[in-house]
């Protein structure tokens, strides 16, 4: 039960942060109203949000998010890049999960990724590549195919 790596994060060529919390004693219901205001948004810009927020949850939020912060920078220096910056970075996943119920209570798993920003544009890019490229295959094969049509009929 619970999350697994493999289901929710999948790209391991990536550089990025993860933190996991385990067994929260928290309502995944409670936890998912946090977790929708800090997705997508920028790690300072989450902060400020956590900062500002009055739910008992904000405090796991952001030892959570500090973890994921410094994870990515420990794998930057790992890599011996200079793209991991605290400014840069953004919440690319967040996922709250139930973890079962003790006692009459409900409790929660939190997955939070972190990326930079600029990782995401040379992905975008990428994948522009590759339909590029799909797009073209296709047209060719199609002209092919009417070319080979137009000589059968003759």
């Amino acid at each position: 039960m619970g999350i697994t790596k493999g289901k929710v994060f999948n790209k391991t060529d990536s550089i990025s942060g993860v933190a996991i919390l385990n067994d929260s004693i928290i309502g995944p219901r409670k936890m998912r109203l946090i977790a929708d205001l800090i997705r997508n948004e920028s790690v300072d810009n989450a902060f400020s949000i956590l900062s500002c927020n009055q739910k008992r949850c904000t405090d796991l939020f952001k030892k959570l998010l500090l973890s994921a912060v410094s994870n990515c920078e420990k794998k930057c220096e790992s890599l011996k890049t200079d793209i991991c910056d605290a400014k840069d970075l953004y919440i690319s996943k967040i996922c709250v999960d139930s973890a079962g119920m003790l006692k009459r209570k409900r409790r929660s798993h939190v997955f939070l990724v972190v990326e930079p920003k600029n990782s995401i544009k040379n992905l975008d890019n990428k994948k522009n590549e590759k339909k590029a490229k799909k797009e073209t295959e296709k047209k060719e094969t199609k002209s092919e195919n009417s070319e080979s049509k137009k000589s059968t009929k003759k």
